[in-house]
């Protein structure tokens, strides 16, 4: 079932906590609201800031889907996750006009959190920053960013992991992936390390995409848009399928697919 709210309604801007495990699909202005433990979030542009209150999560997935049109927007969103629980974030991302996500997790001792972030800049900017603190002994973190910038659009992703002292035997690996399709793209993955018994790992990959795949694809009948979708998710698959699983990542074909304008 999927939830559909009114922002001129007088409690716009609280989503009442019980209801859980219900879709929620929000058009309207900024504001702040409860997210509670809704499983899938679509927001689009609304022109200003957009803050998912935190709340302890743990032992299911959450899907986030951001799509800003014709005017710039901006979400952050702060996830606890209890002890010894583990927590899936899948982030999708597409604009034609500015955006900015803004995700911080917290991980206690024994928690997991695997984070999965994709997005797709037609025209304008789009920047992600996600803030991994690992809190507490054992903690692990998993986070791959795929990050596609069109002409005339620029894309940018920012990972940056702290491992404080206390967070012994924890493990964190960090993998940025970055399409150029005539824009300017880039991800900077940061991990910060004060606690020597842990293990830590990153990486970045730039692409080009590839123009004589996409000029095949028109030559069978298939338009620019369609082509150029195809082309990058074909590609995508083939960069990251050996560290990540695509059939779980919300929205991943249509957000390469679509030309938002």
């Amino acid at each position: 079932m999927k939830l559909w709210f009114n922002p001129n309604e007088p409690d716009w801007n609280l989503i009442n906590p019980g209801l859980r495990n219900w879709e929620f699909d929000y058009h309207g202005p900024g504001g702040e609201f409860h997210t509670s433990n809704l499983r899938d979030i679509t927001v689009y542009n609304n022109g200003s800031i957009t803050r998912m209150q935190d709340c302890n999560q743990a032992n299911h997935q959450q899907n986030y889907n951001f799509i800003a049109n014709e005017s710039p927007g901006a979400w952050s969103r702060n996830f606890h996750v209890p002890k010894h629980q583990k927590l899936a974030v899948y982030v999708t991302s597409r604009s034609a006009n500015s955006t900015v996500v803004d995700f911080e997790f917290f991980l206690n001792e024994g928690s997991e959190l695997e984070l999965r972030y994709l997005n797709n800049a037609e025209h304008r900017q789009s920047h992600a920053r996600f803030r991994i603190n690992h809190c507490g002994a054992n903690s692990r973190s998993d986070i791959r960013t795929a990050t596609v910038a069109h002409k005339d659009a620029a894309s940018t992703a920012m990972v940056d992991v702290s491992m404080p002292a206390g967070c012994a035997g924890s493990v964190s690996r960090v993998k940025c992936y970055n399409w150029t399709a005539g824009g300017r793209v880039g991800s900077l993955p940061i991990i910060s390390v004060a606690e020597p018994n842990v293990e830590a790992t990153h990486g970045n990959v730039m692409y080009s995409l590839d123009k004589e795949a996409v000029f095949l694809l028109q030559l069978r009948g298939l338009d620019e848009t369609t082509a150029r979708g195809e082309v990058l998710y074909g590609q995508l698959i083939s960069g990251m399928e050996s560290e990540v699983d695509l059939t779980d990542w919300f929205d991943a074909r249509q957000c390469l697919g679509d030309v938002v304008c």
